[in-house]
């Protein structure tokens, strides 16, 4: 669940707010539809170019995570609005992604790619989310196509590959405990490696395979 790899990947955030030009209004961008599988989800109204900002949220903040909230910090939770809060999950594809503001008090659903009008829109819940409040398995398109069903929990629970794979759209704070957590890693090891005398075996003892 360790990797260097990954510490080395992290970077600052693909897009800044302040190189986003382009502001539609909610309302304008997406709309909500009906499923039988899912619910409520939602999709373009319009065709949307990457860049473009298609929800702004700061409020309401909320202590404890829900289904819908996006985390800040260990203790504040804001949950995207005006239908937002209905942008589907998706592991691999996704079109959309939360840019969380430098100060960590708002946060934008912004494009990532083209979108056509009618069109999901998808986001990685594990770019946010760090431990899920209300983890589940997931049948996106991208699992859909590989014959697999994913349980979506977090990106404490995500494999090297898969965190390599969103590392650099990762919320400050998911950034913030996947870096104390390879820091505390790297520390074990060197504990480790100040106490081998104590983990020395003797070359003529047998190991558990041989003594069983």
């Amino acid at each position: 669940m360790f990797a260097t790899a990954a510490l080395r990947s992290v970077g600052k955030p693909k897009f800044a707010l302040r190189r986003l030009t382009t502001v539609l209004k909610t309302g304008d961008a997406l709309e909500l539809v009906q499923t039988e599988n899912i619910g409520r989800k939602a999709i373009a109204k319009v065709a949307l170019q990457p860049g473009t900002v298609i929800n702004v949220f700061e409020e309401p903040v909320e202590s404890r995570p829900t289904m819908h909230t996006v985390q800040f910090d260990e203790t504040t939770h804001v949950a995207p609005t005006l239908g937002a809060e209905f942008i589907s999950h998706a592991c691999a594809d996704t079109n959309t992604r939360i840019v969380v503001d430098e100060d960590c008090r708002s946060a934008s659903f912004v494009v990532t790619k083209p979108v056509e009008a009618g069109e999901d829109l998808f986001f990685n819940y594990n770019t946010t989310e760090w431990d899920m409040n209300s983890p589940f398995a997931c049948a996106c398109p991208a699992c859909q196509a590989a014959g697999k069903t994913t349980n979506v929990q977090g990106f404490k629970y995500l494999t090297i590959e898969e965190r390599t794979a969103i590392i650099k759209e990762v919320s400050p704070f998911v950034r913030s405990k996947s870096l104390q957590e390879v820091n505390e890693y790297k520390a074990l090891l060197a504990s480790l490696e100040d106490n081998t005398e104590y983990f020395a075996f003797d070359d003529e003892s047998e190991d558990c395979e041989a003594s069983a």
